[in-house]
């Protein structure tokens, strides 16, 4: 009899506890809630974008050919500039010793073939052909001293305008480094790099907006491409083609260097079923959108869909899979 009512006790346990899981997992079924999202018809557009900068269509980077302390700045930014005027030097050091001990020695070797030449009879063709030699060669190490005289200065290579100044007086500035730029501030242009995938839809001739960093959102303008390097460039592994445009309405308030974005809408679809792109599902080759079958059950269904061009603010095209009217379901 005790064995029995062991075996009954246990009965109604696994009941039990068969009964709460049960309840469990039928709360946490009806727990679920899904947001929805309708699949609609509308009009969806590419736009390709781009950030440049404005620069000049003429200017030069400037800098020393020689490292050295800045002993002198004669100018600053936003000066105006003539071709040929010296705009900054480095201190040369000892090189008026070094060009005196040189043009003394050029002196001494040309005394001693003026003696070679005066003693004729003691002397070979060979000997007063070697000694012109050595003067040439006391001579180059004038020129050479005189170079990094002409090196320790830096003038301006054309007229223009001073827009980037990089030197103090005092400071050491480096050979080759740039110590300033001078451009033409009449002859302005964007610049953009424009990645290979997008460079298709660009040619010359072609308009775009511009919205410059520091302008209002509304403030906009329209520019014109003129330039497309043939040659592209790589930055950081990915492949990009130089444009260059001309502003057609230029406002006052432009600077050298101000950072802007081009915008260029490149295709434009209408009446099309459209859809959110982070609603899509990827696996392999293969997209999928959950929808919902039946609000009142709740029920969803995973469905493979086609999609087409994919267009700004995160919208992409349906091609099939999908009817006007579908809700998107995600969990909330």
């Amino acid at each position: 009899m005790t064995k029995i009512r062991k075996i009954f006790a246990w009965v109604v346990i696994v009941a039990i506890l068969t009964v709460g899981v049960f309840i469990i997992l039928k709360g946490k079924e009806q727990k679920i809630d899904y947001a929805l999202t309708p699949v609609t018809r509308g009009t969806l557009t590419q736009t390709v974008s781009a950030n440049g900068k404005y620069l000049s269509k003429e200017e030069a980077n400037i800098s020393f050919r020689i490292s050295g302390q800045v002993t002198d700045v004669k100018v600053n930014i936003g000066d105006k500039v003539r071709k040929g005027q010296i705009m900054a030097s480095v201190d040369t050091g000892t090189l008026s010793d070094k060009l005196q001990q040189a043009k003394e020695q050029v002196t001494a070797q040309k005394k001693i073939l003026a003696y070679q030449k005066e003693k004729d009879d003691l002397y070979e063709k060979e000997q007063r052909d070697s000694q012109k030699a050595v003067i040439r060669g006391a001579e180059s190490v004038v020129e050479e001293i005189n170079k990094q005289f002409a090196y320790a200065i830096i003038k301006a290579p054309m007229d223009g305008i001073v827009a980037e100044r990089n030197i103090n007086i005092g400071e050491i500035a480096q050979a080759g480094n740039p110590a300033f730029t001078i451009i033409k501030e009449n002859e302005m242009r964007i610049e953009v790099k424009v990645p290979e995938v997008d460079i298709a839809d660009v040619e010359i001739g072609q308009k775009v907006g511009v919205k410059f960093d520091a302008y209002p959102e509304n403030k906009r303008f329209e520019a014109v491409i003129t330039e497309i390097d043939p040659a592209p460039i790589t930055v950081q592994n990915v492949v990009y083609y130089v444009v260059k445009m001309r502003i057609e309405n230029p406002d006052a308030g432009l600077k050298y260097g101000m950072s802007c974005t081009i915008y260029d809408q490149t295709n434009q679809k209408d009446n099309i079923l459209i859809i959110p792109k982070w609603a899509i599902e990827k696996e392999g080759d293969k997209k999928f959108v959950t929808i919902m079958t039946d609000t009142e059950k709740k029920s969803v269904e995973r469905k493979e869909v086609q999609i087409g061009i994919e267009g700004d603010g995160g919208i992409a095209e349906v091609i099939s899979g999908l009817k006007d009217g579908d809700q998107i379901a995600t969990e909330k």
